[in-house]
């Protein structure tokens, strides 16, 4: 069995989201420079992976509710 790292998690849930991924650590409150660390091989824990997961989530979710109100209100 193959477990995939949490970087490769997020990236496969920020593109079928159609999120950017540095964008989802900044909302997270991270700073730039993790995001670069962990693009670039190094390890990233999971109560990390955990908030970038969640503003995945909540960047997902304004964007569907921003694309529906531009779309009601035409």
């Amino acid at each position: 069995m193959l477990i995939s790292s949490y970087i490769i998690q997020l990236e496969l849930k920020s593109y079928s989201y159609k999120v950017d991924l540095k964008s989802a650590f900044k909302s997270a409150g991270l700073p730039d420079s993790t995001f670069y660390r962990v693009k670039n091989g190094q390890d990233m824990r999971l109560s990390s992976a955990l908030k970038v997961s969640r503003a995945l989530e909540e960047l997902h979710q304004k964007a569907k509710e921003s694309f529906n109100e531009n779309t009601n209100a035409s």
